[in-house]
């Protein structure tokens, strides 16, 4: 699909046949050098000046244009999960300014926001973002102590599978959990993405930085494995102890 035609394709709502991705690690950037990978990430940002690397570190922000920052993960790296795997994004240290209006990190369609993403808006709202079958949902989540300082600051992951999105944070725990806030904003139950998903992050004025950006594809043991696994080891166990 051209580029030119990713962000019409999320803004309809439209979803790609999603077919099953192979286990294993698609992204592990630590943004070495002082250029953006262009192999793997595509910047859409306004102007292009308002993406920059340094040190490790990839700085997004305001820069005088209208859009912002804005990157994502090209196409080959588009991701969805079949029953028993899960797709796991993660950053070492994400962070976004404590003042912030449309800030977005997750998974979207086409290098949209349209997928599982969480979205920081004005100073203190933050909300899940999840785009399915029935359009997008949301659902705000409620503000720690230290919120300003410790919301968007240090690790944090994303991990989808067929029947749950789990958003984690090294600092505040899980901070969402589809199977436990079973509900969206309007109190519906949540649909799942089904289209394949590349990495995005998008900021306006105070903008966002990362360490490191991960995605990767994992396999869940069937329940069937796992119990033949923890025979097999208990039967190694019971042997050495003879």
């Amino acid at each position: 699909m051209k580029r030119e035609l990713m962000p019409l394709v999320a803004a309809l709502g439209l979803t790609a046949a999603a077919t099953a991705s192979p286990v294993g690690v698609y992204i592990n950037d630590d943004f070495p050098g002082t250029t953006l990978n262009a192999t793997t990430w595509s910047n859409y940002s306004s102007p292009a000046t308002a993406v920059t690397v340094a040190d490790g570190t990839l700085t997004g922000g305001y820069a005088g244009g209208d859009n912002g920052a804005w990157v994502f993960a090209n196409s080959p790296y588009a991701v969805h999960p079949e029953a028993g795997q899960t797709v796991v994004l993660s950053s070492t240290n994400l962070t976004f300014g404590a003042w912030a209006s449309n800030n977005w990190w997750g998974l979207g369609v086409g290098g949209n926001t349209t997928g599982i993403c969480l979205r920081q808006l004005e100073a203190s709202n933050v909300r899940v973002e999840i785009t399915g079958s029935s359009g997008q949902q949301n659902l705000y989540l409620s503000a720690p102590s230290g919120y300003l300082t410790t919301q968007f600051v240090g690790a944090w992951s994303i991990s989808w599978s067929p029947t749950q999105v789990k958003i984690v944070s090294a600092n505040l725990g899980t901070v969402f959990d589809s199977t436990v806030q079973t509900l969206d904003g309007a109190g519906n139950p949540w649909n799942l993405p089904t289209a394949e998903l590349v990495p995005v992050a998008k900021a306006y004025y105070s903008g966002f930085t990362f360490d490191n950006m991960t995605l990767e594809v994992t396999q869940i043991p069937e329940p069937a494995s796992a119990l033949l696994l923890g025979l097999a080891l208990a039967g190694l166990g019971a042997r050495k102890r003879r």
